[in-house]
């Protein structure tokens, strides 16, 4: 599979920002703290896109980037 593809299956910030669960994050803590946490997580997937050819771990990354924006939130809190 072409990492192009890869990399265009990341959710845009506005689209994830209308995510139920980042909705009920933004409720619960500062909006800017969430959007650094969005903009970190897609980062880093990124990276990892870049630097692993395993599609099917990237594409489980890609599936849980809503989960991992909630646990780099609740981080900045602890």
């Amino acid at each position: 599979m072409n990492k192009n593809i890869l990399f265009r299956n990341i959710p845009k910030v506005d689209v994830l920002l209308e995510k139920p669960e980042i909705i009920n994050l933004i409720n619960n803590h500062h909006r800017d703290v969430v959007v650094d946490a969005i903009r970190e997580e897609i980062d880093k997937l990124r990276n990892f896109i870049k630097e692993n050819d395993d599609i099917s771990l990237i594409e489980e990354k890609i599936n849980n980037l809503v989960e991992n924006i909630g646990i780099n939130v609740e981080k900045v809190y602890s």
